[in-house]
């Protein structure tokens, strides 16, 4: 069986809430809650406002990369099934090159901000 995929949406323009789709928020929210979690464990308490922001945006950052990578690979599928079949990269209204552009870009950014400023410094 061949799985052909839509045509591309007719001249449409993609808004950042289409590039935020991409990213899955509603399963991110419940991955940043682990991760917030755990850093309050590890920190025994407040672990600062520095480290929350940083690893919360980053953790963001790197899950939602996640989801563009996912939606890249089933967007040949997704137009099957009624909730995904309006997914950015399956309805056409993000190309595949744009959407592994940015989630390449959410990688790199990701990777990034934990070194710079999650990253304990070593004992000295």
């Amino acid at each position: 069986m061949t799985v052909t995929a839509p045509p591309p949406a007719a001249k449409a323009r993609a808004t950042w809430r289409d590039y935020l789709a991409l990213t899955k928020p509603k399963v991110i929210s419940l991955l940043l809650w682990t991760t917030v979690t755990a850093m309050f464990m590890a920190a025994e308490g407040w672990p600062g406002w520095g480290l929350f922001i940083a690893v919360s945006l980053a953790g963001y950052a790197s899950a939602g990369s996640a989801g563009v990578f996912n939606m890249i690979i089933d967007r040949d599928i997704d137009h099957k099934m009624a909730r995904t079949a309006q997914r950015p990269t399956t309805s056409g209204l993000i190309s595949t090159r744009d959407a592994a552009l940015f989630g390449g870009l959410l990688q790199v950014l990701s990777f990034a901000a934990l070194w710079l400023w999650a990253t304990p410094s070593p004992p000295g």
